[in-house]
């Protein structure tokens, strides 16, 4: 519609355009937007088949990993990319895994311990009835044939029957955690002299040389276990020995480090054997045919006892176990010093065969 020439008038423009050429227009006009469109949507369709089968396998993993944990297979799983919440619930999930496994070693050491305890609770009683009996015989031969000849070997062999009567009750106090005994403090340094007079019968049979140095004042010298501290440093050189070997040299070695009581078992064998260095201290470890694997499972726990440490390091090619506790303070020992056969407490003695 135009514009009139004059006012209040009208004038019309009429295109004529032909039926057939305007249909093939509106196609041509409509056609790519509708191909565009649906070739957006088949995109569209494989990209998000791809993404959900992608998440669909994520998603099964993590289904597979806490099938797998409620059967009691505590394995990792990789953790793929992209990092997002599902990577960060497998992260997790082997977290759980780890500590279950944890857990199961745990209960697994607990039932053995179960197990070891009600063996020893029925072996012990017969074993003590044995040890007191000998005993018994022993200082009845004492007295009917005096004590002139072969006396030192025969009040050995009645310490060492004692001895042995100790590492039966802390045997058993191992297997049962028992913490109901009395500690009995005691002066380390006559502890160490009188076990070196114990260890001298083994010295001799094994072939071996025994050092005890001894470098402790009054005030750092009493121990609070005097019979646990015994135990455990017998274990350690009983082991020391052992590694040795005939024409051995083990040296036991006491001192005070700051506010520490620290005694080292040192011997030149070659050491723990690499695959048990991770698991040393723990029970039934062991790398001997007829071992046990409780020896320094007890060394440690008595270290725990006495709030100190138990470790060990290879040191100019010999091996150094170090037990470890805090001195006490403000007490001195006191009284008459019992240092067996005359020797002083503060001792550098060396035993040899």
């Amino acid at each position: 519609r135009l514009p009139a020439e004059r006012p209040g008038g009208a004038a019309w423009l009429i295109v004529l355009y032909p039926v057939r050429n305007w249909r093939e227009d509106r196609w041509n006009a409509a056609w790519p937007p509708l191909a565009i469109g649906a070739t957006t949507l088949v995109v569209m369709a494989i990209v998000s088949g791809w993404l959900a089968a992608r998440l669909g396998r994520r998603i099964r993993s993590v289904q597979q990993l806490f099938a797998r944990i409620a059967a009691g297979q505590f394995a990792h799983v990789s953790v793929p990319a992209p990092r997002d919440e599902l990577s960060d619930l497998l992260v997790s999930a082997n977290r759980l895994s780890d500590q279950l496994r944890q857990m199961q070693q745990t209960i697994r050491q607990t039932e053995q311990l179960r197990v070891l305890a009600q063996i020893a609770g029925g072996l012990a009683h017969q074993l003590r009835n044995d040890i007191t009996g000998a005993r018994m015989a022993l200082e009845l031969h004492r007295k009917r044939c005096g004590t002139a000849k072969g006396g030192e070997s025969l009040q050995v062999a009645l310490r060492q029957l004692v001895l042995t009567e100790d590492h039966v009750k802390a045997f058993l106090a191992f297997a049962r955690r028992d913490r109901t005994a009395r500690p009995v403090k005691a002066d380390i340094r006559h502890v160490l002299v009188d076990l070196q007079s114990l260890l001298r019968p083994t010295c001799e049979h094994q072939g071996v040389e025994l050092e005890l140095t001894v470098e402790l004042s009054d005030e750092s010298a009493t121990v609070p276990a005097a019979d646990s501290v015994r135990v455990a440093i017998m274990n350690l050189v009983f082991n020391a020995i052992e590694a040795e070997g005939p024409g051995g040299y083990v040296r036991i070695h006491a001192s005070r480090n700051g506010d520490t009581v620290r005694v080292e078992v040192i011997d030149t064998g070659p050491g723990p054997p690499s695959e048990l260095q991770a698991d040393l201290f723990e029970p039934f470890v062991t790398s001997k045919p007829e071992g046990v694997g409780l020896g320094l499972a007890i060394v440690r726990r008595v270290a725990d006892e006495l709030g100190g440490t138990l470790d060990w390091r290879r040191r100019d090619g010999q091996t150094v176990f170090a037990l470890c506790w805090p001195v006490e303070r403000g007490r001195r020992t006191e009284g008459k010093r019992l240092a067996p056969e005359g020797r002083p407490a503060d001792v550098r003695d060396r035993t040899s065969p």
